[in-house]
């Protein structure tokens, strides 16, 4: 699915705020993935300065990935890619495992965007973000579980849009990069495990959840029938169920 996210230009009003604080149009493209075409894997590449509010947007983000905090050291651990730049400065990158980072940029992902030298001089006005997600669905789009996302700025000029040339030829490129590469054993086994242990977490979340709503049930109950209650009868319902809540936490003895 694409999507044109176009500044407001219908009044004066408008015009004024964006004299004030620009904005930008931007091109979304979202691409679903089947669950046989994509490994296990939450990857995303996002300008430093929106990087913080993307993370806190997206909780499988926060859940199953990390803050990649050196890629260049990653870059220089193959000859392939060892002699690009990576622009550290401007551009943050989640990851799920350093070999997911090392996959989805390539050479030729390098070579023609990511380059430091490439990207400033030609993309850093039109790239906002890639984001890829096998944990879905991503608020804001279609119930899908297996979701790409690349979000482009528009050039202001209608002329200039074949600068944006490169940059479908990039998200064309990673589309068939998740689609033909295969994590390695290893990857893969710890992508299970990771979400084997959010799927606890989510359990354990949800268990406390209902057991908190049963307790504040069980008083809404309790409240309610001692307001019917004489002074009596509410000290010794008190004391029952206090004897009650003491019994259920007593550790159980074990038999040897």
């Amino acid at each position: 699915m694409t999507t044109l996210d176009l500044r407001k230009r219908q009044d004066l009003m408008s015009e004024l705020i964006n004299l004030v604080m620009p904005a930008k149009d931007k091109l979304v493209v979202d691409v679903s993935m089947t669950e046989s075409a994509m490994d296990p894997m939450v990857f995303a590449i996002v300008k430093k300065k929106l990087a913080k509010r993307f993370v806190s947007e997206h909780k499988d983000v926060k859940k199953y990935a990390t803050v990649v905090t050196d890629p260049q050291a990653i870059l220089n651990t193959s000859k392939s890619t060892s002699d690009y730049t990576w622009p550290r400065r401007k551009l943050v990158v989640v990851s799920e495992s350093k070999e997911l980072f090392s996959m989805l940029v390539s050479e030729a992902v390098l070579k023609n965007v990511f380059d430091s030298k490439v990207y400033l001089k030609h993309f850093e006005k039109y790239f906002e973000c890639m984001y890829v997600t096998s944990e879905g669905p991503v608020p804001g789009t279609e119930p899908t579980k297996n979701l790409l996302r690349f979000e482009f700025s528009l050039p202001s000029d209608t002329k200039k849009m074949g600068e944006l040339h490169s940059l479908m030829e990039f998200m064309f490129h990673e589309i068939d990069l998740i689609g033909s590469q295969k994590l390695s054993p290893e990857a893969s086994r710890k992508a299970q495990k990771r979400r084997k242990e959010v799927e606890a977490e989510l359990f354990k979340e949800s268990l406390a959840s209902r057991q908190e709503a049963a307790a504040r049930k069980r008083e809404e109950k309790f409240n309610k029938e001692k307001s019917s209650m004489t002074p009596a009868q509410v000290a010794k319902a008190e004391e029952k169920r206090k004897n009650k809540i003491l019994k259920k936490n007593r550790p159980k003895m074990k038999m040897k």
